[in-house]
């Protein structure tokens, strides 16, 4: 049962004040339209959980069509690239360089995504990688394919720290170099999707405009139905049906989706993991059965299963063993 006592990477002061202020801008906050995934109007939504933060409540709702939950109201566009540029790392880790827990975290998850691409992806000559932080991913595939690395990681301070290390590594895709466009084989994005605000549109753009036809999609998310994931810098949440159908909207084919709890537990879903390929333009469908019945009653069973399981683990292994990152 060793390192089942996942903490939340995150703690709940991060857009801080009563709504109207988020990342140090004013009027920072608006409301959703319509929903990501299906495009079903606010009609169509019930609010699945409502959660403190500063004076405020960060508001999550359940698109009662097609299962998604996400934020709304939620930053504007301006306030989450100011947040990103300067304040999300000191905010959350309480620092803007990387810390043991970090290290320790994105090594390990470059192993595992390694893992799973190996069988299904038999050469890469590019690969984006998307968030990329301190370059950990970037460098195992280098490493395994012998391909050529590119990150985007819009942290200044971690930016520098992947330059540091001879990595290619831009703030964002609009500042990528266009001689990449329609040349990159395959994309990942590591805990990155939950924190946008139209995970569908970015998945599309970047499969339209810089992936070749056919190229390889790996997306990591924290799991709904496990992981404490309603955090205030997590826009959307997922779960693995979710994730599915947000991948094939984009327009890709999900090759092989996996529940897991690597690198934090052996045994708790609290990550959901999908190795996707392009496969057309991509648009949301309406399915047979109901995609959010008992959701909420399965976030409460997991929940209580993460629960049961950092006290078990406390109780039989200690806190040396719940936190191997640290000397």
């Amino acid at each position: 049962m060793r390192d089942v006592g996942l903490e939340s990477p995150i703690g709940e002061r991060v857009f801080e004040g009563s709504g109207q202020t988020a990342a140090g801008t004013s009027q920072a906050w608006e409301s959703r339209s319509q929903c990501s995934l299906c495009g079903s109007l606010p009609s169509h939504w019930a609010v699945f959980e409502s959660r403190p933060s500063g004076e405020g409540l960060l508001t999550y709702v359940l698109c009662r069509v097609c299962g998604l939950v996400f934020m709304d109201p939620k930053p504007t566009e301006p306030a989450l690239t100011e947040f990103y540029a300067a304040n999300y790392r000191v905010q959350v880790q309480g620092q803007e360089g990387p810390t043991s827990k970090d290290r320790w975290a994105q090594k390990r998850r470059a192993s595992h995504l390694l893992d799973l691409a190996r069988p299904a992806i038999p050469k890469v000559a590019r690969h984006l990688d998307i968030g990329c932080s301190l370059g950990e991913l970037l460098d195992a595939f280098r490493d395994r394919y012998q391909c050529e690395s590119l990150g985007i990681e819009p942290g200044e301070a971690y930016r520098e720290l992947g330059r540091r290390r001879g990595l290619n590594v831009f703030p964002g895709l609009e500042s990528l170099p266009a001689e990449f466009r329609s040349r990159i084989d395959l994309i990942s994005l590591a805990h990155v999707l939950e924190h946008l605000p139209e995970p569908v549109e970015f998945l599309r753009r970047v499969r339209r405009d810089w992936m070749v036809p056919g190229g390889h999609l790996i997306v990591e998310v924290p799991n709904l139905l496990c992981h404490p994931s309603l955090e205030p810098s997590h826009l959307t949440a997922f779960h693995a049906q979710s994730l599915r159908w947000t991948i094939e909207a984009a327009g890709f084919r999900a090759v092989r989706i996996k529940t897991h709890g690597r690198p934090h537990s052996r045994l708790l879903p609290l990550f959901v993991t999908v190795l996707a390929q392009a496969a057309g333009t991509g648009d949301f469908a309406e399915r047979a059965g109901s995609p959010v019945r008992g959701l909420r009653l399965r976030r409460r069973l997991g929940a209580s299963l993460l629960r049961n399981a950092r006290g078990l683990s406390r109780l039989l292994l200690g806190r040396r063993q719940l936190r191997p990152w640290e000397p």
